[in-house]
Order: C-alpha cells, then structure tokens, then sequence
C-alpha cells in the first residue's frame, strides 16, 4: 500500500464500494518535539491505483469523531472534539463539506448516538 500523504492519528476512517476507495479524514499529526496539530485534511486512498489523493479540506479542525457512509454518495462525520454537535457530509462525487445540523446532545469522540 502506498504512504498517506500526510501522516495522521485519531482520525476516521470509512470505505466507499461505489468508488473502491479507503477514506482518512480528519485527525491529528505530531511532529518531532511531541506537538500535536488538528488537521482540517482528508484524503482517500484508491485500492485500483495504489495512491492517496488529497479531499477538500473541511472548515474546522477535528479529532476523535465518528464517521459513516451510507451508501448514499456521502460520508458523514458527527461530534468530535473542538465541533461537538456537529453534523457534517462530504459529497463524494462533488468533493464538498457542508454542516447539515446538529444532534441535540454535546459529545466529543467517537460514540453511541
């Protein structure tokens, strides 16, 4: 498998069969002096070419979140620390984020809903 283009922790992670591709949103980098930095960054991974490409960046930094794809041409992130309540879709075929909502309980990382 090819390296990410950037390296990445606590990030979510989905996969899309109408496409092939492995999905890496989000997260945290940590650089040599042990500093952390939230990435606004995502990129997929495409099993057919063996590469990474970089997604549009999201608005806001965010880490420990939950990630779904439904089959539905979109993936959706919830909650997360720095955007608890936060809905957000990622169209796939237009590599866009909007915030769709929000859920009535604040959260951060991933869990339940």
């Amino acid at each position: 498998m090819a390296p990410m283009n950037e390296g990445r922790m606590y990030h979510g992670c989905t996969y899309d069969a109408s496409t092939n591709r492995i999905y890496a949103i989000g997260g945290n980098t940590q650089d040599g002096n042990g500093m952390f930095s939230v990435r606004r960054t995502g990129e997929y991974y495409s099993i057919e070419h063996n590469n990474w490409t970089m997604m549009a960046n999201r608005s806001d930094n965010v880490y420990l979140f939950s990630v779904v794809n439904i089959g539905d041409g979109n993936i959706y992130i919830f909650n997360g620390v720095n955007v608890p309540q936060t809905i957000r879709q990622y169209s796939i075929a237009d590599d866009t984020w909007t915030t769709i909502g929000s859920l009535p309980k604040s959260n951060s990382g991933q869990r339940k809903l």
